[in-house]
C-alpha cells in the first residue's frame, strides 16, 4: 500500500476555446509494414489521420514482432529508420519525429517510412529474420474553416493569399516584408504567414447579448508570423478580406453594418472599417499588424441620434471611424461642438481607407504628443460575469495613462452574489478614493461598472484588472473515488464571478502503506504540472490530466475514464477506494473580462499617438492637405489644435472627391462670384482662392448652406464633418455595393 499525492497547476478558463479539430476526428493510428505485417508503425501525433493544419510536427513509434524499436536502436546502429518526406530525429522516449512537415494541398498525403534492420545476429550467434520494409503513413487535410485549425504559407507579395477555404485573404504590395521587431526597417528571418482559427463564430457570440449592439458573422483569426514575437509587423500596410455570414442581412444593412474588428491588447473589439461586397458576402480592409481579426455586424443605438446627423454618424461608428465618447448612452456629450483640423483629417483619411503612412515629423507643429480625440476613450467598462460560489476579496486597480496615479482598492464579495450586486460593490468601493472621483463619475449599471470622465477634454485611457486575493476553494467538488462498481471524482468546470487564469488543483491518493505493527509507513509523493492555455475546454484539460495521471502511475492501480466535464477514477482494488480531489487558490489570479466592443481606438491600438500621425502623413501624400504655413527657415506649419472654417472644409472635400476646380484669377474670379451669387447671399465672405471649392462642393450636392448663406468662416460643427465624410464615402462608394 502506498499513498501518492498528485498536484496539477491548470487554469480555470476552461470554458474558452475548442481544442484543435486534430482531437476531434477519430480514425485508425496503427499502420503496418507493405511486406510484413509484423512490422508495426503507431501514430502518436497527429492524434488523427484527418487534419486541419499544413504544418505539423509527426510523432509515431515503430515495432517488429511486438518488440518496440526505438530511436536508441537507430543511433546504436542495429536499426535504419528513413524517410524521403523529412529528417527523422528521436523524440523523448524513444518514439520518432518529423519537424515541421508541411502539406502544399489538401487531400489526402502518403509518408513512406523505411525500415531496415542493419544487425542479422543476436548475442548468441542466432540469425535475426530479414527485415528491409516500408510504412505508408496516410494523413488526409482539410482546408476547414475549423476552430484550432491552422495554415502556414511563405509571406507573398504583389498576389493574394488565401486560407481556410477562400474564407481569409491577405494581399501585399510589391516590396513589402516582415520587419524585425526592434528595427522597422530590418528584414525579419522569419518571413512566413500563420493563420489560426482562434474561435468559432458561435463561440464568440455566446459572449454576447443584444445589449451590447453587435455580434460577430465570422470566426475570429489569429494572424502572425509563426513566431512569438508581438512586435513583427509588415513594411507596408496589406489588404484583408473576410468572409462573413450574410443569411438574414439585407444588402443596404449589410454595406454600413458590416466591418472587419481587431482584437486589441486590451481584449476589446475595434472596428477597423471595410468595403462590403453584399452579394460575395465579404467585406475587405487594410490590416495594419499582426494580431486577431473578425467579422461584427453593429447595431447599437444611442439616445441623441435623432439628430438630421444620425445616418452619417451611426454609419461611421459601425466603421470604426468615430466613437461613441458620450455620457448617459449619448454618441457625443455635444454633437454641436467645433472639430478641430487633426480630427478632420484623420477621419477623412481613414475614411478613404488609405494605408496609413509612417509618421517623418513633415510638419512643425505635430509630434508624438498629438493624437485624434475623436478615437479616444472617455467612457470606460469594467464587465463583470459569472456568479461568485464563495465568500472572496477582489482587488481592483485602476490608473489612468496620461495623469492619474494607479490605485488599487479592495471589495468583498458574498457567496451567491451576482453580477449585478457585484458590480455595485465594486463601484460603491472607487467612489470612496477622492483621486478617482475627482477625474471620473462612477456608476453601475447591470453587470458593468462605468467610469465617465469628467473633463469632456480628457484623452486619457484608464486601465482596470481585477485579481482575486482570498484563499478559498473554487468550483471543485471533494468526492470518494469509487470502488470497482462506482464512479470517483469528479472535476467540474465552473467559474466564479470572473475567468481565472490559474489555480491549484490537488489529488490525492489516500492508500497507505501499513508495517507490521499497523503504523502509517511509506508514503510515495509524486507532483506534476499540466499546461493549458486559453484555448482548452473543459474535456481537453481533463485529457491532459489523464495523460498525466497516466504517466505518474495512478493507471496501475485507477481505471482513469472521461465522460463529459468529470473525470473518473475508478479502482482496481474494491478495497481501495481513497483518491480524493479539492482545489484552492493558489496565487494572485489575473482576470479576463468579458468580450467587449469599442467604437473607437483605445491606447496602443492603430490610430492612437503615433498611429494618427500616421494617418496625417496619408493625408498629405495623397494630396488631401498641404498645411497652414510655411517659415522663413522652411518649417511646416498644419495648426492641428485650431478650428476648422467651413470654406476650408470645402477644399478638403473638394481634394477627396477629385472634383473639377477652376483657378482663381482675376477674370475666373468674376464667373466663380456669379455662380455663387446665385446660390450664396453671403458668397462676398468667401475667400478668393476657396470659391473655386466652394462652387466645386455646391454643385456636387455635399455642401450646402442654411437659408441661402454658406457662412464661410463658421466653425465646422462635429455632426456637420461627419456627415461630409459620410457623403464623401457614398460618392465614391466606399462602403461597398
Amino acid at each position: 500500500m502506498r499513498k501518492r499525492f498528485c498536484a496539477l497547476v491548470c487554469t480555470l478558463a476552461l470554458l474558452m476555446s475548442p481544442v484543435s479539430a486534430n482531437n476531434v476526428l477519430a480514425a485508425d493510428q496503427e499502420f503496418v509494414g507493405e511486406d510484413n505485417e509484423k512490422l508495426v508503425l503507431t501514430l502518436i501525433s497527429p492524434e488523427s489521420k484527418n487534419i486541419v493544419t499544413n504544418k505539423l510536427d509527426i510523432e509515431f513509434e515503430l515495432s517488429y514482432s511486438g518488440e518496440p524499436i526505438t530511436y536508441d536502436d537507430v543511433e546504436e546502429g542495429l536499426y535504419t529508420v528513413t524517410s524521403k518526406e523529412g529528417r527523422i530525429v528521436g523524440n523523448y522516449g524513444g518514439s520518432f519525429l518529423i519537424e515541421d512537415f508541411t502539406l502544399t494541398k489538401p487531400g489526402e498525403t502518403e509518408i513512406e517510412i523505411e525500415v531496415e534492420r542493419l544487425v542479422q545476429e543476436d548475442d548468441e550467434g542466432d540469425d535475426f529474420e530479414p527485415l528491409d520494409d516500408s510504412i505508408t503513413i496516410t494523413l488526409n487535410y482539410y482546408n476547414m474553416e475549423s476552430a484550432g485549425a491552422e495554415f502556414t504559407t511563405p509571406f507573398q507579395t504583389g498576389k493574394k493569399v488565401t486560407a481556410f477555404n477562400g474564407n481569409v485573404l491577405l494581399e501585399f504590395p510589391v516590396g513589402s516584408f516582415i520587419t524585425n521587431s526592434y528595427d522597422t526597417q530590418t528584414i525579419a528571418p522569419e518571413q512566413t504567414l500563420h493563420f489560426k482559427v482562434e474561435n468559432s463564430m458561435e463561440r464568440l457570440n455566446s459572449g454576447v447579448t443584444p445589449s451590447d449592439g453587435y455580434s460577430f458573422r465570422s470566426p475570429s483569426y489569429f494572424i502572425s508570423d509563426g513566431t512569438n514575437d508581438n512586435d513583427n509587423n509588415f513594411s507596408k500596410p496589406g489588404k484583408i478580406t473576410l468572409s462573413f455570414a450574410g443569411s438574414g442581412i439585407a444588402k443596404d444593412v449589410a454595406m454600413y453594418n458590416i466591418s472587419i474588428a481587431r482584437l486589441t491588447e486590451n481584449g476589446q473589439w475595434y472596428p477597423i472599417g471595410g468595403y462590403v461586397d453584399s452579394k460575395k458576402s465579404t467585406v475587405s480592409a487594410t490590416i495594419p499588424s499582426f494580431g486577431t481579426y473578425a467579422v461584427i455586424y453593429s447595431f447599437k443605438t444611442y439616445r441623441d441620434l435623432e439628430n438630421w446627423a444620425a445616418p452619417a454618424l451611426m454609419s461611421l461608428a459601425y466603421k470604426g471611424i468615430v466613437e461613441a465618447t458620450g455620457s448617459n448612452g449619448l454618441l457625443r456629450d455635444n454633437l454641436a461642438s467645433p472639430i478641430n483640423r487633426y480630427d478632420y483629417t484623420v477621419m477623412i483619411s481613414k475614411a478613404m481607407n488609405w494605408s496609413p503612412v509612417p509618421y517623418d515629423s513633415y510638419f512643425a507643429d505635430i509630434s508624438d504628443a498629438h493624437y485624434s480625440s475623436i478615437g479616444k476613450k472617455q467612457v470606460n467598462t469594467l464587465k463583470v460575469i459569472g456568479q461568485s460560489n464563495v465568500d472572496q476579496t477582489l482587488k481592483i486597480t485602476f490608473g489612468d495613462t496620461l495623469s492619474l496615479p494607479a490605485e488599487t482598492f479592495h471589495t468583498h464579495i458574498s457567496k451567491g452574489d451576482t453580477p449585478d450586486v457585484i458590480a455595485r460593490k465594486i463601484a460603491a468601493e472607487a467612489t470612496k478614493i477622492i483621486n478617482i472621483t475627482r477625474e471620473y463619475n462612477i456608476t453601475s449599471t447591470g453587470n458593468e461598472v462605468i467610469f465617465t470622465s469628467i473633463d469632456k477634454e480628457n484623452k486619457g485611457q484608464i486601465t482596470l484588472t481585477m485579481e482575486k486575493v482570498t484563499n478559498t476553494p473554487i468550483a471543485m467538488h471533494n468526492l470518494t473515488a469509487g470502488n470497482g462498481n462506482t464512479p470517483g471524482t469528479a472535476f467540474y468546470s465552473v467559474t466564479n464571478n470572473v475567468y481565472a487564469s490559474s489555480t491549484l488543483i490537488t489529488i490525492t491518493d489516500n492508500d497507505i502503506e501499513e508495517d507490521e505493527a499497523g503504523n502509517n509507513a511509506n508514503k510515495d509523493v509524486v507532483e506534476f504540472t499540466v499546461q493549458t492555455d486559453s484555448h482548452d475546454t473543459a474535456a481537453s484539460v481533463l485529457q491532459k490530466i489523464k495523460e498525466k495521471a497516466q504517466l505518474a502511475g495512478l493507471d496501475d492501480y485507477y481505471n482513469i475514464s472521461i465522460s463529459g466535464n468529470q473525470i473518473s477514477f475508478i479502482s482496481k482494488n474494491p478495497a481501495n477506494v481513497n483518491i480524493r480531489a479539492n482545489a484552492r487558490s493558489n496565487t494572485d489570479n489575473s482576470v479576463r473580462d468579458n468580450t467587449t466592443i469599442s467604437y473607437g481606438e483605445p491606447p496602443n491600438s492603430i490610430g492612437s499617438n503615433r498611429n494618427s500621425n500616421n494617418y496625417i502623413m496619408a493625408a498629405l501624400v495623397n494630396g488631401l492637405i498641404q498645411g497652414k504655413r510655411t517659415d522663413s527657415s522652411g518649417r511646416n506649419y498644419f495648426d492641428p489644435d485650431g478650428h476648422l472654417s467651413r470654406e476650408e472644409a470645402a477644399v478638403i472635400v473638394a481634394r477627396a472627391l477629385q472634383l473639377k476646380v477652376s483657378s482663381y484669377t482675376e477674370k475666373d474670379l468674376e464667373s466663380l462670384n456669379s455662380q455663387l451669387n446665385k446660390t450664396y447671399t453671403d458668397y462676398v465672405q468667401i475667400s478668393n482662392w476657396a470659391k473655386p471649392f466652394v462652387v466645386a462642393v455646391t454643385k456636387a450636392g455635399i455642401m450646402k448652406g442654411e437659408s441661402n448663406m454658406f457662412k464661410p468662416q463658421n466653425r465646422l460643427e462635429y455632426q456637420e464633418a461627419a456627415t461630409l465624410v459620410y457623403r464623401i464615402m457614398l460618392e465614391k462608394d466606399l462602403f461597398g455595393k
